[in-house]
């Protein structure tokens, strides 16, 4: 989590929402500063800011849910998360996902937030967030070269309409918490 007290915002840090990027840029070049953990809930927030920090404008990240389940399935694949059981395949991985992460960082953290930065508009939202602030903006948001963020490249993961049940049967609360929708060609 991200605060700034000269600019009067707090961003929190999602998992898998370029969080950490954001984050790294906010405390470099915008008067953030680091406290709590980095992905701490509102409610963690709460017990430790003071009124005025409560009154802050507070932002956060959001992705595709449908991308980031590619996402954790390919770093659990490449051995980037411990603890978790081993995936034979996409869809074994889906069947046996573990919506814990889901519950404590997206279903209940969206309290408070005025403005995500999506993960799909990144440079757009966050030369959004800092123009709310009454921030000049001095420094591009870092993308890199030939990235696939934004492109829907992880559509081509969910190949077979059982895995497209599937996801649909898995996700659709989280889709419609976090504002998105499934493609419409799953349906046709």
């Amino acid at each position: 989590m991200v605060i700034s007290d000269k600019y009067e915002y707090v961003f929190f840090q999602r998992p898998r929402t370029a969080c950490s990027t954001t984050g790294a840029i906010l405390e470099k070049y915008y008067g953030g500063v680091s406290i709590l953990e980095k992905h701490s809930t509102y409610s963690d927030f709460l017990k430790y800011a003071s009124i005025k920090q409560k009154s802050y404008q507070i932002f956060s990240g959001r992705r595709n849910p449908l991308d980031q389940m590619v996402t954790q399935y390919y770093r659990l694949l490449n051995g980037s998360i411990e603890n978790q059981r081993v995936a034979s395949d996409f869809k074994d991985f889906l069947t046996h996902f573990d919506d814990s992460l889901f519950n404590r960082y997206f279903r209940n953290n969206n309290a408070g937030v005025q403005f995500y930065i999506t993960y799909e508009n990144i440079n757009e939202d966050f030369s959004k967030m800092l123009k709310m602030c009454g921030i000049k903006q001095t420094h591009a948001f870092p993308r890199k070269k030939g990235g696939t963020s934004g492109k829907g490249y992880y559509l081509n993961e969910y190949d077979t309409p059982e895995l497209r049940r599937l996801a649909v049967s898995k996700f659709s609360e989280m889709m419609r918490i976090e504002g998105y929708d499934f493609p419409k060609e799953w349906f046709e």
